[in-house]
């Protein structure tokens, strides 16, 4: 796998994470009635953290590719799986005080993570 499929992966994640946090955000603003202009610097903040944890997640599926290299038929698939579940497990159990909509979210971020992974080394 060559450096630039890992940077593309990396930069089509992170803004599609950008975009789902962002979003799920104001659409939680809406509901609660507290959009206004306070809530831009926090939206700012949310789209650079979710989209560093895009970066982190492709350079761990690189990872795993590296290390399931030679005991797997297909180390990118397995990966790939890995990324997405670790995704999906990570945000279920972080962000309990959501409930549903945390879960939604969560599952959401992992569908991205597999969809845009697959696309990318697939």
């Amino acid at each position: 796998m060559s450096l630039g499929l890992v940077l593309r992966a990396m930069t089509r994640l992170a803004a599609v994470y950008a975009v789902v946090g962002v979003v799920g955000a104001l659409v939680l603003a809406l509901l609660s009635g507290g959009l206004d202009a306070n809530t831009v610097l926090p939206l700012v903040v949310l789209a650079v953290a979710l989209a560093f944890a895009a970066v982190v997640i492709v350079f761990l599926a690189g990872l795993a590719i590296s290390w399931l290299d030679g005991r797997v038929g297909d180390p990118v698939t397995f990966a790939i799986m890995f990324a997405s579940g670790l995704v999906l497990l990570s945000g279920a159990l972080t962000v309990s005080s959501l409930g549903l909509f945390g879960l939604l979210v969560s599952a959401v971020l992992a569908l991205a993570t597999h969809s845009v992974l697959t696309r990318a080394w697939a």
